[in-house]
């Protein structure tokens, strides 16, 4: 498994830094509560709870796009919006791909290009999709709230394999870079990582989460995961170590700079980011501007980031050199 080093507790952290506050360089309005986010080329795909999705010029901030899809009767028969859960891209394919709340509690996933199309039905297919990501044009993979996944043949609109993760609850998923792997996490504070290609399992990281993980990350074979427990889980496989910093909140989101050396988690009660350095643990930044429950943590670059959070609120932060 591996050297278990150092924990630290957050507010030693704070009280002990003479890190300042950064504030955002930029303010975002989307259509409603931010659920996911991903960037892709200039633009940034933003999934409300509106049941829409915002697509935003990065360069100049404009909205370009609004991606609408089908409302639904809530259980008074009135009609209501559709939260979209989860949103994904490529680069090289114009689609968009949609998690979106549907009949019964069961979701639909879309795929959109110039108009939607309906790959999974909520009320055919019944499936509880927490997330669904591109593998390449033809493939998707979808993680089920039963902790399974689903490799999905959007060409012949049939599923490929069909693997249960375990008998917990499922949390998130995130693919690798060359998006060959995938690594999961549920409510038992264990993060998985499987071929995509054929589930095979590849590598277990247990111990410095001991409960729901929330959200993770993975960056240049470093592992991050944030939980219930208050831990921020690392696992290094560069280095063959892991480690956890213990927190005074739930950390609901982490996120990693493209290289691994940076990170960061949704801190505290008032929204706080702290970013750090992963190799030592040094506090570098901490972002206050959020106003509620973290969703997202996005770098898109070493030195710049995007947050997200239950509210219609997006911020852009450039970390100083």
């Amino acid at each position: 498994m591996g050297k278990t080093w150092g924990l630290l507790c957050f507010l030693f952290i704070m009280l002990s830094s003479n890190v300042s506050a950064i504030e955002p360089v930029l303010k975002l309005k989307a259509s409603g509560d931010v659920m996911d986010m991903v960037k892709e080329g200039g633009y940034l795909y933003a999934a409300t709870d509106a049941g829409i999705v915002d697509v935003f010029d990065i360069p100049t901030g404009k909205l370009v796009k609004k991606i609408t899809v089908p409302g639904m009767k809530d259980f008074m028969g009135d009609d209501m919006a559709s939260k979209v859960y989860s949103v994904d891209k490529l680069a090289e394919s114009k689609d968009v791909l949609l998690v979106c709340q549907g009949e019964a509690g069961f979701r639909n996933v879309y795929i959109y290009n110039t108009s939607l199309d309906k790959v999974i039905d909520a009320a055919k297919d019944k499936m509880m999709v927490r997330e669904a990501r591109f593998v390449n044009p033809g493939l998707v993979l979808l993680g089920l709230t039963s902790d399974e996944l689903i490799l999905f043949d959007l060409k012949k609109g049939s599923v490929v394999y069909r693997k249960q993760i375990s008998h917990y609850t499922f949390d998130d998923m995130v693919l690798n870079e060359d998006r060959s792997k995938v690594l999961t996490s549920d409510e038992s504070g264990v993060i998985q990582m499987f071929n995509v290609g054929d589930g095979a399992l590849v590598k277990t990281y247990k111990g410095s989460n001991v409960d729901n993980v929330f959200q993770i990350d993975y960056k240049n074979k470093i592992v991050i995961g944030g939980g219930q427990d208050r831990r921020l889980a690392i696992y290094d496989d560069n280095l063959h170590n892991q480690y956890y910093i213990q927190g005074d909140f739930l950390i609901y989101s982490v996120g990693l700079s493209p290289s691994g050396k940076t990170g960061a988690y949704a801190a505290n009660e008032d929204n706080d980011v702290v970013v750090f350095d992963v190799a030592t643990q040094e506090v570098l930044y901490i972002l206050k501007g959020q106003v509620s429950t973290l969703t997202k943590i996005l770098f898109y670059s070493e030195k710049e980031l995007i947050t997200s959070c239950e509210s219609d609120g997006i911020l852009f932060w450039k970390l100083n050199d």
